[in-house]
């Protein structure tokens, strides 16, 4: 069976940089962000491994409308476990719907409602369950945002709110969450507005690091936490920690082919990434 902590991985290299914890509100996600170069039409990003004890194979495709807006993207685990999401964006480029479908036949599916300013300040989800006799819900939030737009507070109807807080150059600093304040988020960024470390708690916390190459790709992604084992000084490693080669590049300057180093509980395996690319231009 699949290892869910491989499609975790996989997502999290289509995660954007700058806009983590905003676009997870507002779902709205630029080819920009993802640090494609090029006018990027289509993406599509497979990675397998074909050790005996860690066979795995993924895939996940995306699409982009001419403005850099991503359109549609579907991910695919072992031809078996399989999610699609589809955008509509209005005339300004604001997102107006987000879905989300699984392949056990759930659904999930947002509308967005934006004020005179063009400021996001709601959205309503609509879950639809796979089995029928188990109904499905609705859920309200309320957003408020700052001058720029971006979301300060998203709070639920049943009154589970989030609160984000940004630098001067717009950049997420701190998420928190009501049902979890001692776990809140930090965001710190490289001298290149890169996203360098995410910290989930204070006094007992685990960290995720990010280190990029000189374009600007990911070459590393660890995980450490404030536990130290008996004679440890430094940080104790949890969770994989990621070594990425990238072996070739397209005539835009996107990678398309990585190899990935992987150690993870007390051993080491070796997976291959391969990205195509299409364009507009």
């Amino acid at each position: 069976m699949i290892d869910k902590g491989i499609i975790a991985i996989v997502c999290l290299l289509l995660l954007p940089v700058i806009g983590w914890g905003q676009s997870e509100v507002t779902r709205r996600v630029s080819a920009a962000e993802m640090g494609y170069r090029g006018k990027v039409h289509t993406v599509q990003l497979t990675e397998f491994c074909m050790d005996s004890a860690t066979r795995f194979f993924t895939t996940t495709a995306e699409a982009y409308n001419e403005h850099g807006l991503r359109t549609d993207m579907s991910s695919v685990a072992d031809f078996l476990y399989q999610s699609n999401f589809h955008y509509e964006y209005d005339g300004n480029g604001r997102l107006v719907y987000y879905v989300e479908t699984y392949s056990e036949g759930g659904k999930d599916s947002i509308v967005f409602f934006y004020d005179k300013n063009g400021c996001l300040f709601g959205y309503k989800e609509y879950g639809i369950n796979a089995d029928p006799t188990e109904g499905n819900d609705v859920t309200d939030y309320l957003v408020t945002c700052d001058a720029q737009c971006r979301v300060l507070t998203c709070a639920s109807v049943w009154e589970d709110t989030t609160w984000y807080e940004y630098d001067n150059q717009g950049r997420l600093l701190k998420k928190t969450q009501s049902w979890k304040t001692d776990k809140a988020q930090t965001y710190d960024y490289t001298r290149h507005g890169r996203l360098e470390r995410v910290r989930i708690g204070d006094k007992y916390f685990e960290d995720t690091h990010y280190k990029y190459d000189a374009n600007g790709d990911t070459i590393e992604v660890w995980h450490t936490n404030w536990e130290h084992l008996e004679g440890e000084n430094g940080p104790h490693h949890v969770g994989q920690h990621r070594h990425y080669a990238y072996t070739q590049y397209d005539d835009h300057g996107n990678w398309t082919k990585a190899t990935v180093t992987v150690q993870e509980s007390g051993k080491t395996y070796t997976s291959t990434i391969i990205r195509t690319f299409g364009y507009y231009d």
